[in-house]
C-alpha cells in the first residue's frame, strides 16, 4: 500500500471513528485497525480523529452531548504511545497543533505534556528537552478562548464548561509536572551546575505560568466549591519555593501575590496545614519585596515603598504572633527577614505621630516583641531587636516618645514565667537606653517636653517589699544611668530642680530600701544553701545541681546589688542629696555578706606561704624582667595564615566576595562602625554599576544645608561618603559603654595580620577560660590583645541573607567582609599589581638601554690614559 493510500485509509477510518463517538464500539474499531495496519497508519488515523473531535468541540457540538471526549482522547493517546514511538507521536501532535483551534491547542498541549513525562523517563535526554521546548513555545502562544456566535444560554454553558475544564487541567498538570523540575533544580544548585539549573527553572516557571489565567478569574470561595482548595495551596507552595529558594527574579508569576489572601482564606485543615499556608504567605510577601527593588538584579520597581510596607505589614504581624517555642523557627526567621526587607526602605523620621495610632504599626511592634521574647534562637532575637529599633527610628521625635510609652506599658506587665520577666526587663532597659541616647544625640523640644513624664514612668517602683530587683536588673540599671545622665546635663537640658527632688522621694530612697530587702533575702538563701551543703557532705551524698545553681544565682544577685548601690551613690551625689555615704556603707555590708569566712582564712594562709616564696625569688624575677621586656603581643593568639585568593603576586580581588562583604558591612557593621574614607563613587565599575551605586546612595540620608542655610536631610549622591552611625566620637563612645568603635576604612592595613586578623577575630569568640574575668557587655576573644573585647559576637550562621543566594554561614560572612575591608584599605590593589606586571615586562629592555647609556657616557673618562714625557732642557734636578 502506498503512502497516499495509507493517508486515504487513515482519513476514512477517522471519519468512521468520529461517527461512532456516541457508541461504545470505538475501541473495538481501533483494535481492528491495529490488527490490519502498520504503526504509521494507526498514528495518522488517530491524528485525523483528534482533528475531527477538536473541530466538533469548537462548533459546540460535543459540549452538551459528550463532554468526556477529551478523556477518551487521552486514553487513545496512551494506547498510541504503546504502539508507536513517543517521539513520533509528539512530532505528529506538533504538526496537528498548527491546524486546530485555540481550545483544541490547549488540550492537546496538556496531553503532550503527559506523554513527555510518562513515556520519556530520562529527563536529561535530547528527546525530552526537545519535546518540552516545543511544548513551551506553544504554551506561550496560547490565545484567549474563542468567542463563538451562539445564543447567550449556550455561550454561558460553553464558557463555564471550558473554564472548569481548564481550571482542573491546569491545576493537576502543574502539580504533576512542577515537582520534578524543582527537585532537579535543587540538585543542580548543590552540584553547582548553573546551566542545568537555569534550564530546569525556566521549564518549571513556564509550567507554573499555566495557572495565571484561571487563578486570575477565581473568586473567593470558588476553589472550595470546586473541590480544588488543597491543589491550589500546593501549587502556590511550589511557586513560592521556586521563587524564593531558586529563582527570585522571575516577574512572570506576580499574579500569585493578588491571590495569596484567597488561598489562605480557603485553606482549612490541621495546624500543620495552616503553618504551611503561613510560610507560603511569607514567601509571597518576600517575593513582593523583591519586586519592590530588591534581589540580585535590580528589577524595575513595580510597587512603591509605602504600598509595600502597608500591604506586607498586616500579614507579617499575624505570622509574627505565632513565633513562640511551640512553632517552627522557620516562621520566625522568615518574619524577621521580611521586616528587615520592609524597613530598609523607610528613612528615619518618615512617619508622623498620627501614623502610630494605626493598629498595624502597634501590631508590628508587638509582633517583633513576640519574636524577641519567645523565640529560642539568640541570633533571631538580636535581628528582631535591630528591626524594632529601625521601626522606632522611622517615626519623628513625638512619635518615638509615644511609641516608647506604648511599648513600656506593654512590657511592664508581669509575665507568665521568670524568663518572660527577665526578657521584658532586658527590653525595658533597652528602651530606656534608647531614650538616653536620643537625649545625648539631639535633644529636641519634643523630647524635652516628654522627659519628665517618661522619667516618672521609667523610675516607678511598685512596692519595695515585693519587687525582685535582680529579675528586673536591666531596667533599673538603665533607669539609674538615665537619672545620672540627666543630672550631669541638667544645665544643657534646662530641666527644673524640682524634678530631681521628686525623683529622690519617689525612686532613689525607696530603691535603696528595696536593695536592702532583696539583699537580705538572697543572704538568707545563701545561708540556707550552705547548711544544706554541709549536711550533704556530712551524709557523704552528692550535691544537688539545683542547689548549686541557686547559690550561684544568689551570689550573682549580690554582685548586681553592689553595682546598683555604687551607681545609686553616684546618682545621689549628682542630684544633690546626702545619701551617698549611707549607700556606700550599704554597699560594703552587702559586698562582704556573702564571703565565706573559712575561705578567707585559707586565702590568708595561702597568702603568707606565697609571700615567702615571692620574697625568695623576687630578685631573680626583677632581673629577668629587666633583661626581657614584656611584649603583650606574645600572649595573644596569632591568626593562622589563610590562603586568600588575592594574596598571590598575579591575583586580583574576588569582587563577588567584595560585594557580599559590603552587604555584611551594611547589615551588621554599619550600625556601629564608620568608613569615612569611602565614597559611593568608589563602588562604580568595581562591584556595582553606576545605576546600582546611585540607587544605593539614594537610600542613605545625608545631612546638608539648603540655600537659606537651614539644616536638611537629602538623599545621598555618588560624591557623598558612607554615612556614619554617630555624629561624633563622644556620641559613639557614650552609645557603646565608653568604647568607641574604630573606623573600618583602613582596618585591613592598620592591624598586624591584615585579612587573617579580621577573619580570626570575627570567628574567634569563645567562652572565657578559668581565671579570666569578663565584665558585662564584653566578650572573650583570644585574638584581641588582652583577650577581652568590647564588641560582642556579631556574625552568626544565617544571620543575614545574601542577595545572590549563597548560604550565609559565619565563616562565609567573615571571609566576605574581610575581602571588602581589604578593598576599602587598598582600592588600588589590582591597579598596583597590574602596573607591576607592566613594569616587569618593560624592565629588561629598560635595563639594557640604561646599561648602554652608562657605558656610552663613561667610556671617554674611563678609557683615557695620562703619560708623562720629559722635555729636553726641562729635566728635573738630579740629587
Amino acid at each position: 500500500m502506498s503512502l497516499d493510500d495509507e493517508a486515504d485509509a487513515a482519513r476514512i477510518f477517522a471519519v468512521r471513528i468520529a461517527t461512532l463517538l456516541d457508541d461504545d464500539c470505538a475501541d473495538d474499531a481501533l483494535a481492528e485497525l491495529h490488527d490490519d495496519a502498520n504503526e504509521r497508519l494507526v498514528l495518522d488515523a488517530c491524528l485525523e480523529l483528534f482533528s475531527v473531535i477538536s473541530e466538533r468541540m469548537n462548533r459546540g457540538e460535543l459540549i452538551t452531548e459528550r463532554p468526556e471526549q477529551w478523556d477518551y482522547m487521552q486514553s487513545m493517546l496512551e494506547y498510541l504511545t504503546k504502539v508507536c514511538k513517543p517521539k513520533e507521536v509528539l512530532v505528529a501532535l506538533l504538526d496537528l497543533l498548527e491546524r486546530v483551534s485555540s481550545d483544541g491547542m490547549f488540550h492537546l498541549t496538556l496531553l503532550m505534556l503527559k506523554i513527555a513525562f510518562l513515556r520519556l523517563p530520562d529527563r536529561r535526554s535530547t528527546e525530552f528537552v526537545w519535546a518540552l521546548r516545543s511544548i513551551i513555545d506553544y504554551l506561550q502562544k496560547l490565545p484567549e478562548p474563542p468567542a463563538h456566535q451562539l445564543e447567550d444560554k449556550e455561550m454561558v454553558a460553553l464558557e463555564n464548561c471550558m473554564a472548569s475544564r481548564r481550571l482542573e487541567q491546569c491545576v493537576r498538570t502543574a502539580l504533576m509536572f512542577c515537582d520534578p523540575f524543582v527537585s532537579e533544580a535543587r540538585q543542580c544548585c548543590r552540584a553547582n551546575d548553573k546551566m542545568r539549573r537555569t534550564r530546569s527553572l525556566q521549564l518549571a516557571c513556564f509550567l507554573l505560568k499555566m495557572l495565571e489565567r484561571p487563578i486570575a478569574d477565581l473568586e473567593i470561595g470558588d476553589s472550595e466549591k470546586m473541590g480544588f482548595t488543597a491543589p491550589f495551596s500546593e501549587c502556590a507552595n511550589h511557586a513560592v519555593d521556586l521563587l524564593i529558594d531558586l529563582f527570585p527574579d522571575v516577574l512572570q508569576l506576580h499574579f500569585i501575590i493578588i491571590n495569596t489572601g484567597k488561598l489562605n482564606i480557603d485553606c482549612q485543615g490541621t495546624e500543620d496545614t495552616m503553618m504551611t499556608a503561613d510560610v507560603m504567605g511569607l514567601g509571597v510577601l518576600e517575593f513582593l519585596m523583591q519586586l519592590g527593588g530588591g534581589g540580585r538584579r535590580r528589577q524595575p520597581r513595580v510597587y512603591s515603598h509605602e504600598f509595600i510596607f502597608d500591604i506586607c505589614l498586616p500579614s507579617c504581624v499575624a505570622l509574627c504572633q505565632k513565633c513562640d517555642e511551640r512553632k517552627s523557627v522557620a516562621i520566625a526567621r522568615k518574619c524577621v527577614a521580611l521586616f528587615e526587607s520592609m524597613l530598609q526602605y523607610i528613612p528615619e523620621g518618615a512617619f508622623q505621630r498620627d501614623r502610630l495610632s494605626l493598629p498595624s504599626y502597634q501590631d508590628a511592634a508587638f509582633g517583633l516583641l513576640t519574636v524577641m521574647q519567645h523565640c529560642p534562637v539568640l541570633a533571631l532575637r538580636q535581628r528582631a531587636l535591630r528591626c524594632f529599633e529601625r521601626l522606632l527610628r522611622s517615626f519623628d521625635d513625638a512619635g518615638q516618645m509615644a511609641f516608647i510609652r506604648m511599648m513600656f506599658h506593654q512590657l511592664d506587665r508581669p509575665g507568665s514565667s521568670k524568663r518572660d520577666n527577665t526578657n521584658a526587663s532586658n527590653y525595658l532597659g533597652w528602651l530606656i537606653d534608647f531614650f538616653r541616647n536620643r537625649l545625648a544625640k539631639s535633644p529636641s523640644p519634643d523630647l524635652l517636653r516628654e522627659t519628665p513624664s517618661l522619667l516618672a514612668m521609667f523610675c516607678f517602683l511598685p512596692d519595695a517589699e515585693e519587687t525582685d530587683l535582680f529579675e528586673r536588673r536591666d531596667q533599673y540599671l538603665a533607669a539609674l544611668n538615665l537619672i545620672r545622665f540627666i543630672g550631669l546635663t541638667q544645665n544643657e537640658l534646662k530641666l527644673s530642680a524640682g524634678l530631681f527632688k521628686g525623683l529622690n522621694e519617689s525612686f532613689v530612697q525607696p530603691f535603696g530600701k528595696a536593695i536592702e530587702l532583696s539583699a537580705a533575702h538572697y543572704k538568707l538563701e545563701i545561708t540556707n544553701g550552705k547548711k544544706e551543703e554541709q549536711i550533704a557532705r556530712a551524709e557523704n551524698r552528692p550535691l544537688d545541681d539545683m542547689l548549686l545553681s541557686k547559690m550561684d544565682m544568689c551570689n550573682r544577685a549580690l554582685l548586681v546589688f553592689n553595682l546598683m548601690i555604687s551607681l545609686l551613690s553616684r546618682v545621689s551625689e549628682v542630684i544633690g542629696t546626702n545619701m551617698g555615704a549611707a549607700f556606700r556603707a550599704t554597699s560594703k555590708a552587702t559586698l562582704f555578706a556573702s564571703a565565706n569566712k573559712e575561705a578567707v582564712r585559707r586565702s590568708l594562709k595561702s597568702f603568707v606561704v606565697g609571700a615567702s616564696v615571692v620574697a625568695v625569688g623576687g630578685a631573680g624575677a626583677v632581673i629577668y624582667a629587666l633583661e626581657n621586656s614584656v611584649k603583650a603581643g606574645e600572649f595573644i593568639a596569632h591568626p593562622y595564615p589563610l590562603p586568600w585568593s588575592h594574596s598571590g603576586i598575579f591575583s586580583s580581588l574576588d569582587y563577588q566576595s567584595v560585594r557580599r562583604g559590603y552587604e555584611v558591612y551594611k547589615q551588621v557593621c554599619q550600625a556601629c562602625h564608620s568608613m569615612k574614607y569611602i565614597h559611593f563613587r568608589h563602588f562604580v565599575n568595581v562591584f556595582m554599576t553606576e545605576d546600582e551605586a546611585k540607587a544605593e546612595a539614594a537610600q542613605a540620608l545625608i545631612k546638608d544645608i539648603d540655600d537659606t542655610g537651614k539644616p536638611i536631610e537629602r538623599p545621598g549622591l555618588l560624591t557623598d561618603r558612607l554615612p556614619a552611625p554617630y555624629p561624633n566620637a563622644k556620641a559613639a563612645a557614650a552609645a557603646n559603654n565608653g568604647a568607641m568603635p574604630p573606623d573600618l576604612s583602613l582596618m585591613a592595613c592598620a592591624r598586624h595580620g591584615g585579612d587573617d586578623y579580621i577573619f580570626s577575630l570575627l570567628t574567634g569568640y569563645f567562652d572565657a577560660p578559668a581565671g579570666v574575668k569578663v565584665e558585662d557587655g564584653k566578650a572573650y576573644n583570644p585574638y584581641f590583645p588582652g583577650g577581652v573585647i568590647s564588641m560582642p559576637q556579631q556574625l552568626y550562621d544565617e544571620g543575614i541573607e545574601y542577595s545572590d543566594g549563597i548560604p550565609a554561614t559565619q565563616s562565609q560572612q567573615a571571609k566576605d567582609v574581610s575581602a571588602f575591608l581589604r578593598w576599602s584599605a587598598e582600592p588600588f590593589h589590582d591597579d598596583r599589581k597590574r602596573y607591576a606586571l607592566k613594569i616587569l615586562a618593560v624592565l629588561p629592555i629598560l635595563t639594557f638601554v640604561l646599561l648602554y647609556w652608562k657605558r656610552h657616557t663613561w667610556t671617554f673618562l674611563k678609557s683615557q690614559k695620562f703619560a708623562w714625557k720629559t722635555v729636553k732642557g726641562r729635566e728635573p734636578p738630579k740629587h
